[in-house]
């Protein structure tokens, strides 16, 4: 898959379609989920941002180190965190 764009679309679409039919179940407004607050801007592009980073994460340590180390059965918080550090001191 050379351009995700695609997918992104479609997972926000979906995102937007999940949300319409749990406000109508509930009778609720779409935008009563957290998009009334203030700071709406700021809400969104956080958590865009948060989520981004998380699945960049999720996605770049094995792919920086060693995937069978990574995804063994004993990898230890220490393993984590050894891995999380030689990816991020890579780049």
């Amino acid at each position: 898959m050379n351009n995700p764009a695609p997918v992104i679309v479609w997972y926000v679409i979906i995102v937007i379609a999940a949300t319409w039919v749990i406000a109508r179940i509930e009778g609720r407004s779409v935008f009563s989920y957290g998009f009334e607050a203030t700071r709406k801007l700021s809400r969104l592009l956080g958590g865009a941002g948060l989520g981004f980073e998380s699945i960049s994460v999720l996605v770049g340590v094995p792919r920086t180190s060693s995937p069978e180390k990574f995804f063994s059965l004993s990898v230890t918080i220490t393993d984590f965190v050894e891995l999380l550090i030689t990816s991020v001191s890579r780049r």
